[in-house]
């Protein structure tokens, strides 16, 4: 396939996406009572506009490499899926929609679901790559914010930090670690950020099940925003007193995230970080 044919497919795709993600938060706003509509609803379209196209670009750098993958569709599906419950959470905050509803937790649970679903298929079809990652990692967190802003409608301000956790530690990065050693760190495997970030998640989508008392509301959102402080604590911890730094530092990291790499094998392939490395031996010798 040409590279002409690949962004015109990558067009028609964003078009489909995105129409389908504006005709769901249409939905919404034709859903809203009469009494408690209001001028500023069609600003529920926004998370449809705005977001998708954002990240279906990250599709679209793809280029000539291939077509969009199976993985790739399941995660845009849940991007839709998003879109969505982010148009719901702006009408919250208008208050023309309620924050507990059994049409938003449905979405929440299948867009939920879906997490699960599009890292399985890349692995099972080999397609996994960096790109899958970032869109998967972006949907993440715009489906946090989406929950926690309509948990706050129930429990108060505070609970968007669940939601804007990710951002701050984001920027933080920037500032703080990623000078320091010259570029983005990458954080050391951990299976337990996975799994809070999964249950916090539940944990938010829950709240939004009608019915509840309201202490059980207060304590799932404590619950979800105490795991992710303890979370993103332990990689803030990480990168400020254990990252590697300097050139023998990534090259060590790099290892580190190849299963059976010796970091002593990696150093043999870059003269740079192994004449370091032998400084830093007769350094060591000396003292």
């Amino acid at each position: 396939m040409s590279a002409g044919s690949t962004s015109r497919l990558f067009t028609v795709y964003a078009v489909v996406v995105v129409g389908v993600a504006v005709l769901g938060c249409l939905m919404l706003v034709s859903a809203v009572p009469a009494h408690r509509s209001g001028p500023f609803d069609v600003v529920a379209l926004a998370p449809a506009v705005v977001a998708l196209p954002v990240l279906l670009a990250a599709l679209g750098r793809r280029g000539a490499a291939g077509p969009v993958t199976t993985a790739n569709t399941v995660t845009v599906v849940r991007a839709v899926l998003v879109a969505v419950v982010a148009g719901w959470a702006v009408l919250v905050a208008l208050g023309s929609l309620a924050a507990t509803s059994w049409w938003l937790l449905g979405l929440a649970v299948v867009a939920l679901l879906l997490d699960g679903v599009d890292g399985a298929v890349a692995r099972r079809t080999e397609t996994a790559s960096e790109v899958g990652a970032v869109l998967d990692a972006e949907t993440d967190a715009a489906m946090m914010v989406a929950l926690s802003v309509i948990a706050a409608h129930q429990v108060g301000i505070w609970i968007v930090l669940a939601g804007g956790l990710r951002y701050l530690f984001a920027a933080a990065e920037a500032v703080r670690w990623a000078p320091r050693s010259g570029h983005r760190a990458p954080l050391p495997d951990r299976p337990s950020r996975r799994v809070i970030a999964a249950v916090s998640a539940v944990a938010l989508a829950a709240t939004t099940a009608p019915g509840l008392a309201s202490g059980v509301t207060c304590a799932l959102c404590a619950v979800a925003l105490s795991l992710l402080i303890v979370s993103f604590g332990l990689d803030a911890f990480w990168l400020e007193f254990r990252a590697p730094s300097g050139v023998v530092g990534d090259v060590v990291r790099r290892a580190s995230l190849q299963r059976g790499v010796d970091p002593s094998d990696v150093l043999t392939e870059h003269p740079e970080a192994q004449e370091l490395h032998g400084s830093d031996r007769r350094d060591d010798h000396h003292r």
